[in-house]
Parts: structure tokens; sequence; C-alpha cells
């Protein structure tokens, strides 16, 4: 099931990605890009544009069951893989963290000179990561975030803080490694044209992947072999995450340690909002009030979804159909 939001205020639609069919309309929101997160298999959680707030879903049923308040407007969200936390990240560049069986905000701290634009737990909930305008890629360990001895006005320090992207952070996919958060990967895109791979563990720039345009997306295969980065031209970047220098420059591309963008998707009439794979599918949503399903194998589209009001889709997240 394909959940999408647009910045308009309206409902997030629920398609069945093997039909193309509505299910559901999750009233009222009006999220930004990276606003939407599914919470476990249970919940929804959507941040408000024009409110500081954050609407809670049930799957099930079309009416949010909760509403937080928070002390600044929220730009984008993320939920713990587990879902037993849930995170936020401000426009003045706070960020917060929930835990989801009580509602409960248990820290909150200044994480960026300017608004967060990307958040996203490692594979095991151990690490947050945030993106922010001011071109910084942040990490935070969530026990010393949560730690009781820690007073409650002061910041955690982060982990890692890498400042190499020379325009606002606009996408984060982490890849889980080896099954624990220190062999992860984390990857960044900007609107400087890169994406940037990282060590999650050691801090270390692995290699930094150049395209012809500004970016505003990003995903990673569940087979952690293919990065897919959306541009602000509607294309989608094809690039293979241990890329090799024998991968021939295409399309403009080229990469500081090897390889280039194997392939482009073609589809999009403005800028890719956000992306979201698995093995056999790529899905898609765009600024010109469309998401697409894409083929991995094929790099075909196989379903085009149109918003009903036919507003710019803003995010999109994938669940599983129960």
């Amino acid at each position: 099931v394909l959940l999408a939001s647009s910045t308009a205020e309206g409902p997030v639609h629920a398609w069945d990605l093997k039909t193309g069919m509505q299910l559901r309309a999750y009233k009222h929101t009006a999220c930004g890009r990276g606003g939407l997160t599914l919470v476990g298999d249970d919940y929804l959680v959507a941040a408000h544009v024009a409110k500081c707030a954050l609407d809670v879903w049930t799957l099930d049923r079309e009416s949010s069951t909760h509403r937080f308040f928070v002390g600044e407007a929220i730009g984008v969200v993320a939920a713990s893989p587990c879902g037993a936390l849930f995170a936020a990240g401000g426009v003045d560049g706070g960020v917060f963290l929930w835990e989801t069986s009580t509602g409960r905000l248990l820290r909150s701290w200044p994480a960026h000179f300017k608004a967060v634009s990307a958040i996203a737990f490692a594979c095991d909930g151990g690490v947050l990561v945030t993106g922010g305008e001011d071109t910084v890629v942040t990490t935070w360990s969530v026990s010393a975030a949560l730690d009781p001895a820690r007073g409650a006005d002061e910041a955690p320090a982060s982990t890692h803080s890498w400042a190499e992207h020379a325009l606002p952070v606009t996408g984060l996919a982490i890849a889980r490694g080896a099954g624990s958060g220190a062999a992860s990967l984390v990857v960044s895109c900007s609107a400087d044209r890169t994406c940037r791979v990282w060590t999650l563990g050691g801090g270390h720039l692995l290699r930094t992947m150049r395209l012809p345009c500004a970016l505003t997306s990003v995903a990673i295969d569940r087979c952690e072999a293919t990065v897919y980065a959306g541009g602000a031209d509607g294309r989608i970047f094809e690039i293979p995450l241990h890329a090799s220098a024998a991968i021939a420059e295409s399309l403009g591309a080229d990469d500081a340690s090897g390889g280039g963008a194997a392939a482009v998707l073609e589809g999009h009439g403005r800028a890719v909002t956000t992306c979201s794979a698995d093995n056999e599918r790529l899905v898609s949503a765009s600024e010109d009030a469309t998401a697409r399903v894409w083929d991995v194998a094929s790099r075909q589209t196989t379903h085009v979804l149109r918003h009903p009001k036919n507003v710019p889709m803003s995010c999109a997240v994938l669940a599983r159909r129960e």
C-alpha cells in the first residue's frame, strides 16, 4: 500500500500498488517533504505544515486519533525500526523525540542552525541521523539523548557532524550494513547535486556521487546494492552503491570515488519529492501531482497514481496491507 500526502490541506491517500485502486483517505492534514512516516505496523504520523502539530492515525481508521502540539513548526518525521520511538525535526533546527506507547515527549534539543530538512533512524534504532538546511549531516546517540542523568535543558553531544555538502541537505537513507548500527552506511543528498556515502560507525566519507541536477530525495533498495536519487528536474538516478571504476560515467554524472550513474528513470515532469525502494519496485512521488510505481528490473513504470486534487505530492511511504 502506498500512503501519499500533499502540502495542500486534505487527506493522506492510500492506494493499492498492485491494482492502483484508492483504498482510504486519512483526514485532515497537509505535510511537506519528509513529513509523513509509519510508526511500527499500526500508526501513521504526519507533520502539519500550517500548525505546530503532529497528527496520528491508526491505519484502520480514517480519522486521526491524536494530535501532538510542539513548540515549533515541524518539517520532517521518522520512526525507529521497532516503532518504540518517533522523532521530528523543526523549522528552527530543533529535534524532538517521543515514546510511542505513551505519547510522552522524552527529549528535545537544538540540532541545527537552520531548519531540519531530513531525519532517519539507524537500523537498530540506536542512532538518529539529521540533515539540515545549514548543509550539515549530524548523528546522535539515542541512549545518550535519553540518559536520565542529563539535565532537561542539556543538549546531547553529536557523535559525528559532516559538513561536506555545499547547499542544504534534502534527503537521508541508511543501509543496514552487516546488521548493526555501527556497520551501517548513511547516504545523504543535497541541492549541491551530490550524494555522499558515510560510515555510521567511523564517521568516514566513503564516496561522493556528483549528478547533473539538484537532488531532492534518496532511497536505498533492500538488497543495499542500489541508490535511487530523485532530482529537481523530475529524473531519478539509479546508482550502484558499491560501484567500481569500470562503470562508465553517463548523462553528465561523475563519481569522486569511481563509478557513475548507471541509469536514469524518466517520467515525472517536476521535482521528485520522495523515493522508496524494495527488491522488485521503486515508488516515487513528485510535485507533478503523481506517484509512479517502477519495475526495478525493466525500469518501466507499471502504475501512475494521480492526486485527486491534482496538487503536488510532498511525500509517500510504503505500508504492508493486512
